[in-house]
């Protein structure tokens, strides 16, 4: 496919041709030849040729240069805002913490009762070659292989409406349903793609009570939808009046209260740390740890279930919370305390790209401040076993010590052999002493 690199009106594809607007022509910046370069990448993907044309020689020399050293561009980040010519959203720019798939309400009904979202292939049961042949006459006119993949667009971008306008081009502003995922949980899709093009794009299929974020629905749909909506996605679906806005207006307001539906409780703060509550959404993250060797070592022991039976599991503990990075908003693990029929003992995950950087202890500090001053559990316990030296250290730096009354004999999951979980605890009295 050809790359007309100029100052054009907008970004998009169209009859073949990607006509590609930097923001400041015919000057570009390291995302924008970033994007180039991952659509370069796409294009090799498939088969394909790129031949990039501009007349600006510095913006062909950028190009050149990244293709033969992409290590150069791999790591530039993501911004929190991305502003491009053509931008139509009322926030002057893209947010990107947010991604959305719109629809309309037939796709809904099969999505919403199937409770997953599917490409075009897997929708129709046709070939990518027949889908693009059939949407030949379309305003977008996608190369074959679109039509294997699940695309979307940034979260408060107008462009999911006119895809799902699209169809019926002459008629009025007609709100799509738009099924709103966070970017960075998407990232863990083992089928996500970057083509320069979209912002993200998944292939196949998305378990939605995997990814969910929610869904916003125009409420004139409600009558006709609600029936379809499987009872674990019923938190997730919102239904929102239109009141005549226009697709701008529209795409603002779904961005302002899909903010609101997101913020979570938070239970204490240290400024670094954030302990909040828990959705069904962590739940793939929670099962994946509990899969990980190193948490396996640390608890003695492999959970064996499958993800569903994990998701129908019952939280016993007095306090379950997330673990939350507040300058990204990552979550990166979990605490909880034993059920309320037993001594309370806290317990931590942390998952495993996030360990040896001292959340842990940070997490677990909070979590022991939160449990001592809100909870009021007088005191708190916490075993850890031989050898496990991070573990033991962390307790110490956060006031607990050793209990042997509550030492635990156990068999080591692998060897068999007796091992013991030896417990420590944390009281106002103990930990003075």
């Amino acid at each position: 496919m050809q790359v007309n690199i100029a100052n054009h009106k907008a970004t998009v594809i169209e009859n073949g041709v990607y006509c590609f607007a930097p923001l400041n022509y015919p000057h570009i910046t390291p995302l924008e030849i970033k994007s180039l370069l991952a659509f370069y990448e796409y294009e090799k993907l498939y088969g394909r040729q790129t031949e990039f044309v501009c007349e600006e020689h510095s913006i062909m020399a950028a190009i050149n240069h990244a293709i033969d050293h992409p290590d150069t561009v791999k790591d530039i980040p993501l911004p929190e805002k991305i502003v491009s010519n053509g931008c139509a959203c009322m926030q002057n720019g893209c947010l990107t913490e947010f991604v959305y798939h719109a629809t309309d309400i037939k796709a809904a009904r099969q999505i919403m009762s199937s409770g997953k979202l599917l490409s075009a292939v897997k929708v129709n049961g046709k070939t990518a070659v027949e889908l693009a042949y059939e949407k030949r006459g379309s305003l977008w006119n996608d190369p074959a292989d679109f039509f294997e993949y699940i695309m979307f667009c940034w979260g408060n971008c107008v462009v999911g409406d006119y895809v799902v306008m699209s169809d019926d081009p002459d008629g009025g502003f007609t709100p799509g349903i738009r099924f709103y995922f966070r970017y960075k949980d998407l990232l863990r899709h083992p089928g996500h793609v970057f083509d320069g093009y979209h912002c993200i794009k998944v292939k196949d299929e998305i378990l939605l009570s995997d990814y969910l974020c929610a869904c916003i629905v125009p409420d004139q749909y409600k009558n006709g939808l609600d029936k379809f909506v499987l009872p674990e996605l019923a938190s997730k679906v919102h239904y929102i009046p239109q009141n005549g806005l226009g697709v701008s207006e529209w795409s603002e307001r779904v961005y302002n209260i899909l903010v609101k539906l997101d913020e979570r409780s938070t239970y204490i703060s240290n400024g670094i740390l954030s302990l909040v509550e828990y959705r069904k959404s962590d739940d793939r993250a929670l099962y994946e740890n509990w899969l990980d060797p190193g948490t396996q070592k640390g608890y003695n022991g492999v959970y064996v279930t499958t993800f569903e039976n994990f998701q129908t599991r019952e939280i016993r503990q007095r306090f379950f919370a997330m673990i939350r990075v507040e300058s990204t908003d990552e979550i990166i693990g979990a605490v909880g305390i034993s059920p309320p029929e037993t001594e309370p003992d806290l317990a931590i995950w942390i998952y495993e790209p996030y360990r040896r950087k001292g959340y842990g202890t940070l997490a677990f500090a909070l979590a022991t401040k939160y449990a001592m001053e809100t909870l009021k559990t007088g005191e708190l316990h916490a075993g850890v076993f031989p050898g496990n030296i991070g573990s033991m250290k962390m307790l110490e730096r956060c006031g607990y010590v050793p209990y042997p009354e509550g030492n635990i004999p156990e068999k080591h999951y692998i060897t068999g052999e007796d091992i013991v979980q030896r417990d420590s605890i944390y009281s106002p009295g103990e930990s003075s002493k």
